[in-house]
């Protein structure tokens, strides 16, 4: 897992992260800076938006807590 190291003629070669790997990574990086900006930004959520009309959120705090459960997941 991570960066795998060869020997070839005296050099050592670098290989890039496995393409699982990176996805996760990149998952990770968005979910968590996704909840910094919103936490730090001290918003509010009372409609979310979809292809076919806004939808009214009767509970906020559970969108919230999906996204807080989103954060352990890709982990």
């Amino acid at each position: 897992m991570g960066r795998q190291t060869s020997v070839e003629r005296g050099t050592i070669k670098i290989e890039d992260i496995e393409p699982g790997l990176l996805r996760q990574r990149r998952n990770l990086l968005i979910i968590s800076i996704g909840i910094i900006i919103f936490e730090f930004g001290g918003g509010s959520l009372s409609s979310v938006p979809l292809g076919y009309g806004n939808v009214i959120l009767s509970k906020p705090e559970v969108a919230l807590y999906f996204v807080w459960l989103a954060l352990p997941y890709s982990l």
